[in-house]
């Protein structure tokens, strides 16, 4: 199963990330906020290992995310539910503590999904809205759940 993850993890690397001419210094930037999101995700979700991935964005000077679950997270609702929770908290979280960065594009997806090249997608701004509106009283975990759901769009991993 590991060495499987791995290949599809590469393959994530080979369709999402391609040459987006930041600095090595916003380059490595980047990697630190990945890092930071997979910290977080991986100590509240430790049922699965997460991967986060930053690519260009679709609009220009932005920054898209990839989100990899090794577990196939997706065909499981609790789990999946719990994880897109966690996710969008890691996600709006960071991107709150780094407004330097916009996120224009987050896909997320599992192992099983992505082997078949599917992922769902959401706007970066919501995940950051989402949360502040959790943090901050105005929604509980529910709304958020609902709101998120309501969002998602099937994505189709481009084959290169």
């Amino acid at each position: 199963m590991k060495i499987r993850f791995i290949l599809i993890i590469v393959l994530a690397i080979i369709s999402f990330i391609d040459s987006d001419g930041y600095s090595d210094d916003v380059n490595l930037r980047v990697l630190g906020l990945c890092h930071t999101i997979e910290y977080y995700v991986n100590s509240l979700a430790d049922y699965t290992n997460t991967k986060c991935l930053a690519g260009a964005g679709e609009q220009k000077e932005t920054i898209g995310l990839i989100l990899i679950s090794e577990k196939p997270i997706f065909t499981m609702e609790t789990e999946k539910k719990c994880w897109l929770i966690i996710v969008v908290g890691a996600i709006g979280r960071t991107i709150a503590d780094n407004p330097s960065f916009k996120i224009d594009t987050i896909i997320v997806s599992d192992a099983n999904m992505l082997s078949k090249r599917k992922a769902f997608s959401f706007p970066g701004i919501l995940a950051k809205t989402l949360q502040q509106k959790l943090y901050n009283g105005e929604i509980n975990l529910e709304q958020l759940y609902k709101q998120l759901t309501m969002s998602l769009k099937e994505y189709s991993i481009p084959a290169q």
